[in-house]
Protein backbone atom coordinates (compact mmCIF):
# COMPACT_ATOMS: atom_id res chain seq x y z
CA UNK A 1 0.00 0.00 0.00
CA UNK A 2 3.43 2.45 0.71
CA UNK A 3 4.55 1.84 -2.29
CA UNK A 4 1.34 2.74 -3.96
CA UNK A 5 0.92 5.94 -2.17
CA UNK A 6 4.52 6.64 -3.60
CA UNK A 7 3.89 5.52 -7.16
CA UNK A 8 1.07 7.66 -7.31
CA UNK A 9 2.02 10.86 -5.60
CA UNK A 10 5.36 10.74 -7.82
CA UNK A 11 2.87 10.34 -10.79
CA UNK A 12 0.62 13.20 -9.63
CA UNK A 13 4.18 15.05 -9.14
CA UNK A 14 5.35 14.55 -12.46
CA UNK A 15 2.04 15.86 -14.23
CA UNK A 16 2.44 18.78 -12.06
CA UNK A 17 5.48 19.32 -13.54
CA UNK A 18 5.01 18.77 -17.13
CA UNK A 19 1.75 21.10 -16.38
CA UNK A 20 4.28 24.11 -14.77
CA UNK A 21 6.87 23.20 -17.64
CA UNK A 22 4.05 24.10 -20.10
CA UNK A 23 3.15 27.18 -18.44
CA UNK A 24 6.74 28.48 -18.41
CA UNK A 25 7.08 27.30 -21.87
CA UNK A 26 3.92 29.76 -23.12
CA UNK A 27 5.15 32.41 -21.33
CA UNK A 28 8.44 32.91 -22.90
CA UNK A 29 6.50 33.26 -26.41
CA UNK A 30 7.20 29.97 -27.52
CA UNK A 31 3.51 29.26 -27.95
CA UNK A 32 2.44 32.83 -29.14
CA UNK A 33 0.03 32.81 -32.06
CA UNK A 34 -0.05 36.00 -34.41
CA UNK A 35 -2.78 37.97 -34.15
CA UNK A 36 -4.88 38.31 -37.06
CA UNK A 37 -4.43 41.58 -39.58
CA UNK A 38 -6.85 44.34 -39.51
CA UNK A 39 -8.48 45.12 -42.49
CA UNK A 40 -6.33 48.58 -42.59
CA UNK A 41 -3.22 46.66 -42.61
CA UNK A 42 -3.98 43.96 -45.72
CA UNK A 43 -5.10 47.10 -47.20
CA UNK A 44 -1.57 48.64 -47.00
CA UNK A 45 0.25 45.40 -47.85
CA UNK A 46 -1.84 44.73 -50.72
CA UNK A 47 -1.94 49.11 -51.88
CA UNK A 48 0.40 50.90 -53.46
CA UNK A 49 0.65 54.15 -55.29
CA UNK A 50 2.76 55.95 -58.35
CA UNK A 51 2.52 59.39 -59.79
CA UNK A 52 1.97 58.25 -63.61
CA UNK A 53 -0.87 57.64 -66.35
CA UNK A 54 -2.95 54.31 -65.37
CA UNK A 55 -2.00 53.55 -68.95
CA UNK A 56 1.84 52.85 -68.11
CA UNK A 57 0.60 50.98 -64.66
CA UNK A 58 -1.29 48.68 -66.58
CA UNK A 59 1.80 48.30 -69.16
CA UNK A 60 4.40 47.69 -66.50
CA UNK A 61 2.23 45.68 -64.78
CA UNK A 62 1.47 42.90 -67.54
CA UNK A 63 4.94 43.42 -68.63
CA UNK A 64 6.42 41.95 -64.97
CA UNK A 65 3.71 39.30 -64.25
CA UNK A 66 4.60 37.75 -67.81
CA UNK A 67 8.07 38.21 -66.80
CA UNK A 68 7.42 36.29 -63.83
CA UNK A 69 5.70 33.27 -65.41
CA UNK A 70 2.38 34.12 -64.68
CA UNK A 71 -0.39 33.45 -67.77
CA UNK A 72 -2.90 36.60 -68.07
CA UNK A 73 -6.16 35.11 -68.03
CA UNK A 74 -8.46 38.44 -68.74
CA UNK A 75 -6.87 42.21 -69.38
CA UNK A 76 -10.37 44.24 -69.32
CA UNK A 77 -10.32 47.05 -72.41
CA UNK A 78 -10.48 49.98 -69.75
CA UNK A 79 -7.08 48.97 -68.12
CA UNK A 80 -8.38 48.87 -64.46
CA UNK A 81 -8.45 45.05 -64.02
CA UNK A 82 -5.59 42.12 -64.92
CA UNK A 83 -5.75 38.53 -63.91
CA UNK A 84 -3.34 36.26 -63.85
CA UNK A 85 -3.05 32.64 -63.24
CA UNK A 86 0.75 30.66 -62.29
CA UNK A 87 1.62 27.60 -61.75
CA UNK A 88 3.46 27.70 -57.76
CA UNK A 89 4.16 23.76 -57.04
CA UNK A 90 3.02 20.65 -58.67
CA UNK A 91 3.43 17.35 -56.42
CA UNK A 92 2.30 14.28 -54.29
CA UNK A 93 0.56 14.29 -50.75
CA UNK A 94 3.14 12.36 -48.79
CA UNK A 95 3.26 8.32 -49.23
CA UNK A 96 1.14 6.62 -46.47
CA UNK A 97 3.90 3.98 -45.62
CA UNK A 98 4.10 1.07 -42.86
CA UNK A 99 6.16 -1.46 -41.54
CA UNK A 100 4.96 -4.96 -42.65
CA UNK A 101 6.88 -8.24 -41.85
CA UNK A 102 7.80 -10.35 -44.66
CA UNK A 103 8.14 -13.91 -43.74
CA UNK A 104 10.45 -14.74 -46.81
CA UNK A 105 12.97 -12.08 -46.06
CA UNK A 106 12.51 -12.41 -42.31
CA UNK A 107 12.07 -8.67 -41.57
CA UNK A 108 10.14 -5.87 -41.54
CA UNK A 109 9.74 -4.32 -44.94
CA UNK A 110 8.60 -0.91 -45.81
CA UNK A 111 5.15 -1.10 -47.92
CA UNK A 112 3.93 2.41 -48.86
CA UNK A 113 0.54 3.13 -50.95
CA UNK A 114 0.99 6.15 -53.34
CA UNK A 115 -0.65 9.72 -51.90
CA UNK A 116 -2.83 11.74 -54.51
CA UNK A 117 -1.57 14.33 -56.56
CA UNK A 118 -2.07 17.87 -55.67
CA UNK A 119 -0.86 21.87 -57.19
CA UNK A 120 -0.87 24.84 -56.18
CA UNK A 121 -1.64 27.22 -58.22
CA UNK A 122 -1.60 31.94 -57.30
CA UNK A 123 -4.38 34.07 -59.16
CA UNK A 124 -3.85 37.03 -59.24
CA UNK A 125 -5.89 40.04 -59.65
CA UNK A 126 -4.53 43.73 -60.15
CA UNK A 127 -7.32 46.30 -59.86
CA UNK A 128 -6.24 49.69 -61.04
CA UNK A 129 -7.81 53.10 -59.95
CA UNK A 130 -6.48 56.77 -61.09
CA UNK A 131 -7.28 59.04 -58.20
CA UNK A 132 -6.37 62.83 -59.13
CA UNK A 133 -2.42 62.71 -59.81
CA UNK A 134 -1.82 59.14 -59.01
CA UNK A 135 -2.88 55.83 -60.04
CA UNK A 136 -4.01 53.68 -57.11
CA UNK A 137 -2.86 49.50 -57.86
CA UNK A 138 -4.52 46.85 -55.11
CA UNK A 139 -2.96 43.40 -55.86
CA UNK A 140 -4.77 40.43 -54.45
CA UNK A 141 -3.16 37.20 -54.23
CA UNK A 142 -4.93 33.66 -54.04
CA UNK A 143 -3.07 30.33 -53.43
CA UNK A 144 -5.36 27.70 -55.03
CA UNK A 145 -4.67 24.59 -53.64
CA UNK A 146 -6.55 21.62 -55.08
CA UNK A 147 -5.98 19.72 -51.56
CA UNK A 148 -6.14 22.42 -48.90
CA UNK A 149 -8.30 24.81 -50.59
CA UNK A 150 -7.98 28.60 -51.26
CA UNK A 151 -6.18 31.43 -49.46
CA UNK A 152 -5.62 34.75 -49.66
CA UNK A 153 -2.03 35.78 -49.07
CA UNK A 154 -1.24 38.77 -46.78
CA UNK A 155 2.91 37.90 -47.17
CA UNK A 156 4.64 40.92 -47.57
CA UNK A 157 7.61 39.87 -49.18
CA UNK A 158 5.60 38.86 -52.08
CA UNK A 159 3.72 42.04 -52.69
CA UNK A 160 6.80 43.76 -51.97
CA UNK A 161 9.08 41.96 -55.14
CA UNK A 162 6.23 42.66 -57.45
CA UNK A 163 5.39 45.99 -56.88
CA UNK A 164 9.08 46.93 -56.68
CA UNK A 165 9.73 45.57 -60.15
CA UNK A 166 6.13 47.17 -61.28
CA UNK A 167 8.22 50.63 -59.26
CA UNK A 168 11.59 48.94 -61.96
CA UNK A 169 9.71 49.33 -65.26
CA UNK A 170 8.17 52.36 -64.28
CA UNK A 171 11.10 53.90 -64.01
CA UNK A 172 12.97 52.38 -66.62
CA UNK A 173 10.48 53.66 -69.15
CA UNK A 174 10.31 56.70 -67.94
CA UNK A 175 13.88 57.48 -68.12
CA UNK A 176 13.76 56.52 -71.81
CA UNK A 177 11.11 58.40 -73.14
Amino acid sequence: MKTLRKIVSRGLSGVSGLLGGVVLLSSCGLFDIAPPITEAQREEIQSRQWETAIEDVHRASIFVLRGLGYQITSDKNDRTLVEARGLVKQKRAEDDCRSVWDPLARRHVRHCQPGERYQTFRRLTLTMERIGNYTHLRLIVVNVNSRYGDKILTDNALHERIFSKIEERLFVRETLE
